[in-house]
């Protein structure tokens, strides 16, 4: 469904190494079989199924709260080509995947996603939707 929230690890990669959690990369469904998702070059649209092909393994969030689907798909679009946050501070510039998906609802509802505690301060982490009680998993 839109609104979804992809959580996958891919053995290999990079960002493995770098985080202490089992899900190293989140993104969002917009439907139409269509994904948005911070990757270490930019924001991109990319075909959910060329995304899940990628990975060694996926789980799927669906959120129990009330968002708006049309703003949260404006909002994500707006962010298409935005730059990789490699400093993963929280400008609106630049994003990493997890502040990427916290900032598309916290911008479509009501809701705040919480922080993880990490060497670099509070940040988005995967736990941060698995954790929170706001998503439930569907697979």
């Amino acid at each position: 469904s839109t609104g979804d929230i992809i959580l996958i690890r891919t053995k290999g990669e990079f960002t493995t190494a770098l985080q202490p959690d089992y899900w190293t990369h989140s993104m969002i469904f917009l439907g139409t079989n269509l994904v948005v998702e911070a990757t270490t070059k930019d924001v991109k649209l990319t075909n959910a199924m060329y995304a899940l092909a990628r990975t060694d393994d996926a789980i799927l969030l669906r959120p129990k709260f009330r968002f708006d689907e049309v703003d949260m798909t404006k909002y994500a679009l707006s962010r298409v080509n935005a730059h990789y946050d490699f400093s993963f501070d929280e400008s609106d510039e630049k994003f990493y995947c997890h502040e990427l998906t916290a900032k598309v609802f916290m911008n479509s509802s009501s809701i705040t996603i919480p922080k993880c505690k990490t060497l670099l301060g509070e940040k988005w982490l995967p736990e941060s939707f698995l954790d929170s009680g706001l998503f439930s998993k569907i697979i």
